[in-house]
């Protein structure tokens, strides 16, 4: 029953939202959107509130605050780290193509906020890491960076690649593609005056090349995995 009022609530959002957009409609649209937040907001909100009762009946309400407080953190840290890195990365975007930068934007922050909260864990261990006091033999490297550091360097170069690679396709899209007045792609070599299509080959040259240090940063964490 519960997941059967979700799909019907969710069917109703999207009846809203799809025949807004197709009849040009904003009001269709806004009820759609508002329904749809309502729908994940709400069942969010039991969820948690059946996590904290459980949590508080086996006395380990300062163990599910801790992972709640722990989630909120990484999770605004990481989708507003990746928002900086993505804006640096695509600094020569024209102001009449800022809507690219826009949406590359919104993207990067739900990836960010995506990685906070699924590497919480990862994160407090390499926070509050401890010396295991053992070293092993080839890189004399302590144990306890196999098990608090190491991760979360691949869950860093993880979040890296992405952010590059999404921040370069935004910039490829600028140099050569255009959308006209029918949101119709096609390619254009001559839309964006010189100067400024200067500046995002020069841009697309240093991404391109933050990307290949960061392939490089992999290979690096690579042989600790041997």
């Amino acid at each position: 029953m519960y997941t059967a009022i979700i799909l019907v609530l969710v069917a109703i959002s999207g009846y809203f939202f799809i025949t807004g957009l197709r009849k040009n409609n904003t009001k269709k649209v806004v009820v759609g959107i508002i329904i749809g937040l309502f729908t994940l907001g709400f069942f969010w909100f039991l969820d948690f509130w059946g996590e904290m009762l459980w949590f508080e009946s086996l006395g380990y309400d300062n163990r599910f605050w801790t992972y709640i407080l722990a989630q909120s953190v990484t999770g605004i840290v990481g989708a507003f780290v990746s928002i900086t890195i993505v804006s640096l990365l695509t600094y020569s975007i024209p102001k009449s193509r800022k809507y690219i930068k826009k949406v590359v934007q919104g993207i990067a922050f739900v990836i960010g906020g995506a990685w906070g909260l699924s590497n919480w864990e990862i994160m407090l261990k390499f926070w509050f890491r401890e010396s295991a006091g053992i070293a092993e033999p080839i890189f004399n490297k302590d144990a306890g960076f196999y098990l608090f550091t190491l991760p979360f360097l691949d869950r860093i170069y993880i979040l890296l690649i992405v952010l590059t690679f999404l921040s370069l396709i935004a910039l490829l899209f600028i140099a050569f593609f255009s959308v006209d007045s029918n949101y119709n792609l096609r390619i254009d070599l001559t839309g964006i005056n010189f100067d400024i299509r200067s500046k995002v080959y020069s841009n697309i040259l240093i991404t391109g090349t933050l990307i290949i240090f960061v392939l490089a940063y992999d290979k690096y964490l690579s042989r600790f995995h041997l």
